[in-house]
């Protein structure tokens, strides 16, 4: 079992070396905004990025985030604290209204999980601003950027997804993924291994039918068939063929019936 432990933590420390070494995701001394959800990815995520901070000695100040929307409050909050401080941190709760009062107006085209999404990287920058830091720290897997890349080319009619790195505002602000290329498969093991048998955020109302989760469960039967296909699919992501896709023939499409 530990064994298995420590060959998980190595790959996953080994993934944010390599993203730290080949983006410069981090600088010793700076303010890191770190986005929890109370999924098993954020706390890994967390626990991952303070044994790097240790091991590579880079005094980065760490302020684990929650954005309280309502939609998905915090299960076992004292458990969660327990962890943190475990780590030598603390959490921050931002209350955040804007949400639900969004959510409820139901604007057209009504899609929840963007109004979500959206609020909450608001609500992180402006956290970061207070403390003059300019990035935020998200749990993203590659598992999500898959999905992502599905989303928008089904309903958003464009072939892209979500970055490692993330500039925002001409690069005044970053969004960073440390687990962007890592299975989320690799991440619930190591989780388990760590002892967390419960993740620490309740279940979105709209989630069980939210268009992601049609896509999840759709890729989900793909990987059941052919599991080389999530595989696949992220060195498709590395071999993007510009030749042959028709952004070059915008203009024709203008004149399409």
């Amino acid at each position: 079992m530990k064994s298995e432990f420590h060959s998980i933590q190595g790959k996953l420390l080994k993934h944010i070396r390599l993203l730290d070494e080949n983006l410069n995701l981090f600088t010793k001394n700076e303010v890191l905004i770190l986005g929890i959800s109370g999924g098993y990815d954020s706390i890994v995520l967390t626990d991952i990025l303070t044994r790097y901070n240790t091991l590579r000695g880079l005094n980065l100040k760490i302020y684990p985030v929650f954005v309280n929307n309502r939609f998905k409050p915090l299960q076992n909050p004292d458990k969660l604290k327990q962890l943190l401080k475990e780590r030598d941190l603390e959490i921050t709760v931002i209350e955040d209204s804007e949400t639900e009062i969004n959510i409820k107006l139901k604007l057209k085209p009504f899609n929840p999980c963007f109004i979500c999404s959206r609020m909450r990287k608001k609500k992180l920058l402006e956290f970061a601003a207070s403390l003059n830091s300019n990035k935020v720290l998200l749990a993203h897997t590659l598992d999500d950027a898959i999905e992502t890349l599905f989303l928008n080319i089904l309903y958003s009619r464009g072939i892209s997804t979500i970055m490692p790195v993330q500039p925002l505002f001409e690069g005044r602000y970053f969004i960073i993924r440390p687990f962007i290329f890592v299975d989320r498969a690799l991440i619930r093991k190591y989780s388990a291994l760590l002892g967390i048998d419960q993740k620490y955020e309740s279940e979105c109302p709209y989630e069980k039918l939210s268009r992601r989760n049609f896509v999840r469960k759709f890729l989900h039967e793909l990987y059941i068939n052919d599991p080389i296909i999530k595989n696949n699919i992220k060195h498709a992501l590395f071999h993007c063929n510009e030749k042959f896709l028709w952004h070059q023939y915008k203009d024709i499409k203008e004149l399409l019936p």
